[in-house]
């Protein structure tokens, strides 16, 4: 079935983005090309489009550029998981205003982000966003864990982030702290959570029929199951005694770019998607990349003390007037916060390794039927890290709502 682009995704409209971009009221459109920027299922709460436009100007005699269109998808579902146009204006307050600021902050070092051209607040939503691809960067393959070249650069660029942001903060505290909701925030729709609640129930049953997990934890997920919401809810809530900074809130492969070289390696990284910034500890991001992105292995330790020297290495060239926290807070907070990485490997997880016809979209997650039961909470990637991660989560107490957590190594 050909892909129907919307009737305002025109020759006009692209003329009028280009004029923004190139800051040249002269450019002429001679043809434009429109082609998706995504796979569907590779984002859920927006429609993406590729524009390949031909143009000319009183400086280039003709000369070709192409920009990504991000719209507001129109849905007939009564229920979504997201506030959508809450996300979409999110998303246009960082690209425009925030992430310009931080990445002035950090000079002449590489962007933290694409360039934002042109953000229209209703009828309907639109982000026209520079096109990274064009600028060599692609996306990740979502169903193979990193490794650690791309671990490196992303865990880095992280700390660069979160150290940019924490010197806005201490310039203007409102720039980040404004970003309030996100993933397991006390104002999430009820329906989100009613979504990870019933995924418990179906779990239970999954992994029941498990050989390597079978009753045993099943019984462990049925127990935890009416207290999941709230848990979820106290590792993600601010603590303003902390150190906070603005998080990327949704830090996944599908949510970041490489650049390579000539030989296949990774040499840069830029972030994308930011409907869901929130001004929390940075242990928010980071239990969040290291439990969608990462084997279950020793790596983690070393790229938390990349992680701890980029970032204490920023904020100093930032001339911050805070200290940064010592690894052995990070590794503290981390300890504290461990139930994070159960709810985003048993909520998140499932819908970002889904194949397929899995899951298509947000109404395909079917969350009002009497018969929920999404095919991703089967899938043969999700099972395998869940088989290697419960028996650890058992062994520290995370599965047990009346035992403290252990020690253990991040």
């Amino acid at each position: 079935m050909n892909l129907v682009y919307p009737d305002w995704l025109n020759e006009e409209f692209v003329l009028k983005i280009l004029r923004l971009a190139e800051k040249d009221d002269s450019v002429k459109v001679t043809s434009i090309h429109l082609s998706p920027a995504t796979k569907r299922g590779d984002n859920y709460t927006s429609l993406m489009y590729r524009v390949t436009a031909k143009f000319k100007s009183r400086n280039f005699p003709s000369t070709i550029k192409s920009v990504v269109v991000k719209h507001k998808p129109d849905s007939d579902c009564e229920i979504e998981l997201q506030d959508i146009e809450g996300r979409f204006k999110a998303e246009a307050s960082m690209m425009t205003d925030t992430l310009v600021e931080m990445n002035h902050l950090l000079s002449n070092e590489p962007a933290l982000s694409a360039k934002a051209y042109f953000w229209q607040e209703k009828n309907p939503v639109i982000l026209v966003l520079e096109d990274l691809v064009s600028k060599g960067f692609r996306m990740v393959n979502r169903y193979e864990q990193l490794d650690f070249d791309h671990s490196l650069l992303a865990i880095r660029n992280l700390a660069r982030f979160h150290a940019s942001s924490f010197a806005l903060g201490e310039i203007n505290p409102s720039a980040i702290r404004r970003y309030t909701s996100g993933f397991f925030a006390a104002d999430q729709l009820p329906v989100f959570w009613q979504y990870f609640e019933k995924s418990l129930r179906c779990l239970t049953g999954i992994i029941a029929d498990m050989p390597e997990l079978g009753p045993r934890y099943a019984e462990k997920i049925s127990k935890l199951e009416p207290h999941a919401t709230r848990k979820a809810m106290e590792v993600s809530t601010c603590d303003p005694k902390e150190f906070n900074v603005l998080c990327h809130g949704d830090l996944w492969s599908n949510n970041m770019l490489y650049r390579y070289d000539d030989q296949g390696k990774p040499i840069e990284h830029i972030f994308v998607d930011f409907q869901l910034p929130i001004y929390n500890s940075p242990v928010w991001d980071i239990t969040y990349f290291f439990s969608t992105c990462l084997p279950d292995d020793g790596v983690r330790q070393n790229l938390l003390l990349e992680y701890h020297e980029t970032l204490k290495s920023t904020m100093r060239r930032l001339k911050c007037r805070t200290a940064t926290p010592s690894l052995e807070e990070f590794e503290k907070k981390i300890q504290e916060r461990k139930f994070l990485e159960v709810a985003v490997t048993l909520l998140m997880l499932p819908i970002i390794l889904a194949r397929g016809d899995e899951i298509k979209d947000l109404n395909d997650l079917e969350i009002v039927s009497k018969d929920f039961n999404p095919p991703c909470l089967r899938s043969e990637l999700f099972l395998n890290i869940l088989k290697h991660r419960m028996p650890v989560w058992d062994e520290i107490g995370l599965l047990d709502i009346d035992r403290n957590v252990k020690n253990y190594e991040v």
